[in-house]
């Protein structure tokens, strides 16, 4: 679907995280803001925020295995930014904008055209 930035959006995070299938992770708290992401931890200390979907929670909940390869990469939009919507989750798209640089940013900084 394509869209367009209708706010600025801006990462937060430079070194974002990245899991394959079957990764061990540690999980932490549920989003407030955005029900259906848990911020988790990677064997190399590395943290952030991961789709709940994409973790299979072990029984003591504070560990979960990677059931799909996710990176958590944000793209930096400026209003009028022209973009295409890849996939979406939990009140984020993933999108690619025209130059082919590709990451999540938050619907409400978005609109279909």
């Amino acid at each position: 679907m394509n869209c367009r930035a209708i706010k600025k959006h801006r990462s937060t995070y430079p070194n974002p995280i990245e899991f394959e299938v079957n990764d061990l992770l540690e999980t932490g708290l549920e989003d407030d803001e955005y029900p259906g992401w848990i911020w988790v931890r990677l064997g190399d200390g590395n943290e952030g925020w991961a789709p709940k979907e994409y973790i299979e929670i072990l029984d003591n909940s504070k560990t979960g295995i990677a059931k799909s390869k996710y990176c958590a990469r944000e793209l930096d939009i400026e209003v009028g930014d022209y973009l295409q919507i890849e996939k979406s989750l939990c009140g984020w798209h993933y999108v690619i904008n025209v130059d082919g640089e590709t990451g999540w940013v938050p619907q409400e900084c978005i609109q279909s055209t």
